[in-house]
Protein backbone atom coordinates (compact mmCIF):
# COMPACT_ATOMS: atom_id res chain seq x y z
CA UNK A 1 0.00 0.00 0.00
CA UNK A 2 2.91 2.47 1.17
CA UNK A 3 4.91 1.39 -2.09
CA UNK A 4 1.58 2.38 -4.57
CA UNK A 5 1.08 5.70 -2.42
CA UNK A 6 4.63 6.73 -2.63
CA UNK A 7 4.83 5.59 -5.64
CA UNK A 8 2.47 7.85 -7.22
CA UNK A 9 3.49 10.99 -5.45
CA UNK A 10 6.83 10.11 -7.38
CA UNK A 11 5.71 10.17 -10.50
CA UNK A 12 3.50 13.08 -9.74
CA UNK A 13 6.25 14.94 -8.73
CA UNK A 14 8.37 13.87 -11.42
CA UNK A 15 5.69 14.95 -14.11
CA UNK A 16 4.71 18.30 -12.49
CA UNK A 17 7.98 19.56 -11.71
CA UNK A 18 8.65 20.29 -15.21
CA UNK A 19 5.74 22.51 -15.55
CA UNK A 20 6.14 24.15 -12.43
CA UNK A 21 9.89 25.39 -13.24
CA UNK A 22 9.25 25.70 -17.44
CA UNK A 23 9.56 29.36 -17.08
CA UNK A 24 11.77 31.67 -15.09
CA UNK A 25 9.73 34.99 -14.49
CA UNK A 26 11.62 37.95 -12.73
CA UNK A 27 10.28 41.11 -11.59
CA UNK A 28 12.43 43.87 -10.82
CA UNK A 29 11.15 47.46 -9.67
CA UNK A 30 12.43 50.84 -11.28
CA UNK A 31 11.76 54.46 -11.37
CA UNK A 32 11.78 56.07 -14.79
CA UNK A 33 9.74 59.44 -15.80
CA UNK A 34 8.95 59.18 -19.28
CA UNK A 35 9.63 62.13 -21.28
CA UNK A 36 5.51 63.62 -21.42
CA UNK A 37 3.94 66.68 -23.26
CA UNK A 38 2.04 69.12 -21.17
CA UNK A 39 -0.73 67.90 -23.03
CA UNK A 40 0.03 64.03 -22.27
CA UNK A 41 0.65 65.06 -18.72
CA UNK A 42 -3.07 67.00 -18.49
CA UNK A 43 -4.60 63.71 -20.23
CA UNK A 44 -2.78 61.36 -18.08
CA UNK A 45 -3.48 62.92 -15.01
CA UNK A 46 0.02 63.33 -14.44
CA UNK A 47 3.76 61.85 -14.63
CA UNK A 48 3.75 58.46 -17.05
CA UNK A 49 6.40 56.16 -15.04
CA UNK A 50 7.60 53.13 -15.64
CA UNK A 51 7.77 51.10 -12.16
CA UNK A 52 8.64 47.96 -13.07
CA UNK A 53 9.93 45.19 -15.99
CA UNK A 54 9.37 41.95 -15.83
CA UNK A 55 11.44 38.66 -17.89
CA UNK A 56 9.87 35.77 -18.77
CA UNK A 57 12.52 33.03 -19.96
CA UNK A 58 10.22 30.07 -21.06
CA UNK A 59 13.12 26.92 -20.40
CA UNK A 60 10.56 24.95 -22.78
CA UNK A 61 9.54 23.90 -26.18
CA UNK A 62 5.74 24.28 -24.71
CA UNK A 63 3.82 27.26 -25.62
CA UNK A 64 3.01 29.78 -22.79
CA UNK A 65 0.52 32.76 -22.67
CA UNK A 66 0.60 36.08 -20.34
CA UNK A 67 -3.05 35.92 -18.55
CA UNK A 68 -3.55 38.66 -16.01
CA UNK A 69 -1.15 40.74 -13.97
CA UNK A 70 -1.98 42.30 -10.27
CA UNK A 71 -0.29 44.63 -8.61
CA UNK A 72 -1.86 44.99 -4.96
CA UNK A 73 -0.73 48.23 -3.08
CA UNK A 74 0.46 48.08 0.57
CA UNK A 75 1.02 51.72 2.02
CA UNK A 76 -0.93 54.77 2.19
CA UNK A 77 -4.42 54.09 0.62
CA UNK A 78 -5.06 55.31 -3.23
CA UNK A 79 -8.20 56.74 -4.66
CA UNK A 80 -7.45 55.93 -8.12
CA UNK A 81 -4.42 54.81 -10.27
CA UNK A 82 -4.12 54.06 -13.70
CA UNK A 83 -1.45 51.72 -15.94
CA UNK A 84 -0.76 49.57 -19.04
CA UNK A 85 1.45 47.50 -19.57
CA UNK A 86 3.61 47.37 -23.07
CA UNK A 87 6.29 44.72 -24.26
CA UNK A 88 9.74 46.14 -23.95
CA UNK A 89 11.97 45.79 -27.30
CA UNK A 90 15.17 44.90 -26.10
CA UNK A 91 17.89 47.30 -25.90
CA UNK A 92 16.14 50.09 -26.43
CA UNK A 93 14.77 52.84 -24.50
CA UNK A 94 11.00 52.33 -22.85
CA UNK A 95 8.69 52.72 -25.91
CA UNK A 96 4.83 52.99 -24.97
CA UNK A 97 3.73 52.97 -28.22
CA UNK A 98 0.49 51.40 -29.12
CA UNK A 99 2.11 48.47 -31.08
CA UNK A 100 3.43 47.29 -27.81
CA UNK A 101 0.55 47.66 -25.76
CA UNK A 102 -0.63 44.29 -23.76
CA UNK A 103 -3.02 45.51 -21.81
CA UNK A 104 -4.61 48.49 -19.74
CA UNK A 105 -4.87 48.39 -15.91
CA UNK A 106 -8.27 48.85 -13.89
CA UNK A 107 -8.35 50.41 -10.02
CA UNK A 108 -10.05 48.67 -7.50
CA UNK A 109 -10.59 51.35 -4.74
CA UNK A 110 -11.47 48.52 -2.25
CA UNK A 111 -8.91 45.71 -3.11
CA UNK A 112 -6.31 48.61 -3.50
CA UNK A 113 -5.29 46.30 -6.69
CA UNK A 114 -4.58 47.64 -9.74
CA UNK A 115 -5.52 44.65 -12.18
CA UNK A 116 -4.77 44.18 -15.87
CA UNK A 117 -6.54 41.47 -17.54
CA UNK A 118 -5.25 40.56 -21.09
CA UNK A 119 -8.38 40.25 -23.48
CA UNK A 120 -6.98 37.29 -25.49
CA UNK A 121 -3.92 35.80 -23.72
CA UNK A 122 -0.62 37.35 -25.02
CA UNK A 123 1.88 34.41 -26.41
CA UNK A 124 5.33 34.25 -25.30
CA UNK A 125 8.48 34.03 -27.11
CA UNK A 126 11.41 32.04 -25.45
CA UNK A 127 12.45 35.28 -23.89
CA UNK A 128 10.10 38.47 -23.52
CA UNK A 129 10.15 41.58 -21.47
CA UNK A 130 6.86 43.75 -20.56
CA UNK A 131 7.17 46.57 -18.72
CA UNK A 132 4.58 48.68 -16.34
CA UNK A 133 3.72 52.10 -16.88
CA UNK A 134 1.67 54.54 -14.03
CA UNK A 135 0.30 57.72 -14.18
CA UNK A 136 0.85 59.62 -11.33
CA UNK A 137 -0.56 63.13 -10.18
CA UNK A 138 1.77 65.14 -7.80
CA UNK A 139 -0.02 64.22 -4.82
CA UNK A 140 0.22 60.43 -5.62
CA UNK A 141 3.63 60.24 -6.71
CA UNK A 142 5.36 60.90 -3.33
CA UNK A 143 2.57 58.19 -1.90
CA UNK A 144 4.26 55.59 -4.26
CA UNK A 145 7.69 55.78 -3.60
CA UNK A 146 7.34 54.94 0.15
CA UNK A 147 5.02 52.28 -0.92
CA UNK A 148 5.15 49.32 -2.85
CA UNK A 149 3.13 46.77 -4.97
CA UNK A 150 3.02 43.21 -4.46
CA UNK A 151 3.27 41.79 -7.79
CA UNK A 152 1.63 38.52 -9.13
CA UNK A 153 1.69 37.23 -12.72
CA UNK A 154 -0.42 34.22 -14.30
CA UNK A 155 0.68 32.76 -16.82
CA UNK A 156 -1.49 29.53 -18.70
CA UNK A 157 -0.75 27.05 -21.45
CA UNK A 158 -2.14 26.46 -25.05
CA UNK A 159 -4.68 24.04 -23.26
CA UNK A 160 -5.62 26.53 -20.44
CA UNK A 161 -5.32 23.00 -18.19
CA UNK A 162 -1.29 24.42 -16.49
CA UNK A 163 -1.42 27.73 -14.64
CA UNK A 164 2.42 29.12 -13.31
CA UNK A 165 2.12 31.82 -11.01
CA UNK A 166 4.69 34.30 -9.30
CA UNK A 167 4.61 37.03 -6.32
CA UNK A 168 6.84 39.38 -6.21
CA UNK A 169 7.34 42.53 -3.82
CA UNK A 170 8.36 46.10 -5.67
CA UNK A 171 9.44 48.24 -2.98
CA UNK A 172 11.15 52.36 -4.68
CA UNK A 173 12.69 53.37 -1.78
CA UNK A 174 15.58 52.96 -3.08
CA UNK A 175 14.63 55.41 -5.83
CA UNK A 176 14.31 58.17 -3.31
CA UNK A 177 16.65 61.13 -4.00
Amino acid sequence: MHLVKYGFLFLYFIITFPVLHACQITVTPTWSLLKSTPYQMECSGGNSIVIATITIKNRTKDRYFLSSLKLHWQGQPLNELNGSVYVHVVDQRYLPLEKYHIADGHWDTKSQTLYFDCLTPYKLDPYIQFFIVINADQATEPLIQNGSFESKIQLVDESNISTLQSTSPLSFQQFLP
